[in-house]
């Protein structure tokens, strides 16, 4: 392909005048290109819109393919697969990290709370609060 503008305009010249009804002969550097416009004029022009049994069945065969797609990976419970994994997942962690330090008491120690006395159990919640808020923020951000 040529950058011509010449040629250029002798082919939008010719598109002009096809739409507008007349046949107009190019040179010998278009031809190529002008019986490409002149097969598209020809293939649009003569019914630019489908008929109407032809449209029914595209949207019949359209939304068969959609309910077909949309079935198979239907939600349990208003939520897919991979967030119940997700899901599945923070909890198990968060259950793993509770008993790892649960059952290494020199790990918790022993922390005086103002407020309820000693707290053995101060550790492992915030712990567990970050692995939960970890793993939402995680959730929240793939919605």
């Amino acid at each position: 392909m040529t950058n011509r503008p010449d040629l250029d305009n002798e082919l939008a010249d010719m598109t002009d005048r096809l739409l507008g009804g007349q046949n107009v002969d190019v040179s010998p550097d278009n031809r190529t290109e002008a019986l490409l416009v002149r097969r598209l004029y020809q293939a649009v022009s003569h019914n630019p819109v489908p008929d109407a049994a032809f449209r029914s069945r595209l949207t019949q065969r359209i939304n068969q393919e959609w309910n077909s797609s949309h079935r198979a990976s239907a939600p349990i419970g208003g939520r897919s697969m991979s967030r119940w994994a997700a899901l599945a997942a923070v909890v198990v962690v968060a259950m793993g990290v509770m008993f790892i330090l649960l059952s290494e008491s020199s790990l918790v120690g022993n922390v005086q709370a103002t407020a309820v006395g000693p707290a053995s159990w101060i550790f492992p919640a915030i712990i567990i609060g970050g692995v939960v808020l970890i793993g939402f923020a995680v959730w929240r951000r793939r919605q």
